[in-house]
């Protein structure tokens, strides 16, 4: 059997790294922001908590292939600073609501809830998994704007 060498051995704990940060990032971009699953979140829905969805995907994913969750506000991630601000006395009466971000996956949406935890939104969690998982689950979604 072949000896591995120390250049060898240097860029597996290399590759080995980096894809423990790849596959971690969104809950490091989240420090100090809860990850639920989707039962959790259907769960609070159905009891009745007055949760706030916001989906930051774009346009087109919130009315394409997964749908979104009903009654979910779109906030596309690319312009989420600028339309908090716009949005300021739309969205004031939810900051002490629970807020659940979404997106297709659960890699976009870590950074969205930072920004909304810094615009003193009080209970921003994230959906983990986003609408992938969602879907996955066999829970209702919307494809409509």
């Amino acid at each position: 059997m072949e000896q591995l060498t120390s250049d060898s051995m240097i860029s597996i704990a290399l590759a080995i790294g980096l894809f423990m940060a790849f596959k971690f990032m969104p809950r490091i971009l989240a420090w100090g922001i809860p990850f639920h699953g989707p039962e959790t979140v259907k769960a609070r829905m159905d009891k009745g908590d007055n949760v706030l969805v916001i989906d930051v995907r774009s346009s087109g994913e919130f009315t394409g292939e997964l749908g979104h969750v009903p009654g979910s506000l779109n906030l596309d991630a690319a312009t989420l600073a600028a339309r908090i601000n716009e949005l300021g006395d739309k969205l004031a009466p939810h900051k002490n609501d629970p807020v659940v971000v979404t997106c297709r996956t659960h890699n976009r949406s870590p950074r969205a809830a930072k920004l909304l935890k810094a615009a003193g939104f009080s209970d921003v969690s994230v959906l983990k998994g986003g609408l992938s998982a969602w879907n996955r689950a066999g829970y209702q979604t919307e494809r409509r704007a």
